[in-house]
């Protein structure tokens, strides 16, 4: 099915300021404020204070959500009878785009910057591409407002649930609703760590193991027994075997992720991993939220994959964003066009 959608943002002067002045986009829910007011205090801000519509503040909110918050396509269900937003702050952590979106909102409110939520397509530049420049129909039609592009043509573009998206608009005095897009650019799923934490957490939970002095007592009769070079030896061979079975810890565990009965959640999880080893030396790729946007940056770099060939980007959205379920040809195929791209 083809719906055709048509959004004209041309509001009035008079109709812009009544929006920011409305209680609606003040409003904070009771049960929020407390759990809202402790995150603002480790933001190094006041909760309850009216800053205006501060750029600054807007950002620091911004880097607080991206610094200790982890974007994951897998957040859990929300438990019976807890908050949205609450247990998103405070126990859960991670979330995809409607969870850092709600949270900047009342996070904005809570310090005086009129918001709103919003949901609906965010256009890449790979959507772009596969677009049709439509010379038969003029922009003043389609928008009138601020644009830092300035006047441009009007492109007819086909898009799908992977392009569903939620951000947040601020106020801004003089140019009316801005975009404030407060989700990751990433997906972090943290496991390096996990390894470490289970050591730590065996050697915690059990009370018998008295490491320090153990090796307290033991190095002070190598000292006395002129035993240091085998001791070190020893030492290194440990460390050798903690740091290798750490690296099959974590090989095992990334497997695992993209080895499950949802075939969605292992394209998307694969292409992470994948595509997660190239960010570090291509920034670029970091700034790229959606999966089809990775894809095609990831293809514009290989000279011998074609996205339309065989219509695989089109198959990836439909396995990963809808009901379709792919046959095991064309799995092992997208798997298979992954590993190529990246």
């Amino acid at each position: 099915t083809v719906n055709t959608f048509t959004f004209y943002p041309n509001l009035t002067k008079e109709a812009v300021i009544q929006d920011m002045d409305s209680y609606i986009y003040h409003q904070i829910p009771d049960e929020n404020t407390a759990v809202l007011d402790e995150c603002i205090r480790d933001m190094g801000l006041i909760p309850g204070k009216d800053y205006g519509t501060d750029p600054g503040v807007i950002n620091t909110v911004i880097t607080y959500l991206h610094e200790n918050y982890t974007y994951s396509y897998r957040p859990g269900r929300v438990p019976e009878g807890e908050d949205f937003v609450n247990y998103f702050l405070e126990e859960n952590k991670k979330g995809v785009c409607m969870h850092f979106a709600s949270a900047a909102a009342l996070l904005l409110r809570r310090l005086g910057i009129a918001s709103r939520y919003v949901e609906g397509y965010a256009v890449g530049y790979g959507d772009i591409l596969k677009g049709e420049l439509r010379e038969d129909l003029r922009y003043e039609d389609y928008y009138q407002g601020p644009s830092l592009l300035g006047k441009t043509g009007v492109m007819e573009v086909e898009l799908t649930d992977a392009n569903a998206h939620a951000w947040v608009e601020a106020y801004f005095p003089g140019t009316g609703w801005q975009i404030v897009d407060a989700t990751p650019t990433n997906m972090s799923e943290n496991t390096d760590s996990d390894f470490w934490s289970s050591v730590k957490k065996l050697i915690d939970d059990s009370p018998q193991i008295q490491l320090g002095e153990a090796f307290s007592n033991f190095g002070t009769g190598l000292i006395s027994s002129g035993a240091m070079p085998i001791a070190a030896f020893v030492v290194a061979v440990l460390i050798i075997l903690l740091s290798g079975g750490r690296q099959v810890y974590l090989q095992v565990r990334r497997y695992r992720s993209w080895h499950t009965n949802d075939t969605a959640k292992n394209l998307l999880i694969y292409l992470e991993i994948r595509s997660r080893r190239r960010e570090k030396r291509e920034p670029a790729l970091r700034q790229l939220v959606l999966p089809s946007d990775r894809l095609h940056y990831l293809a514009g770099k290989v000279s011998n994959v074609s996205l339309e060939q065989e219509n695989l980007e089109d198959l990836f959205e439909r396995s990963c964003f809808s009901s379709y379920e792919p046959t095991a040809e064309e799995y092992e195929k997208m798997l298979s066009w992954i590993k190529k791209l990246t």
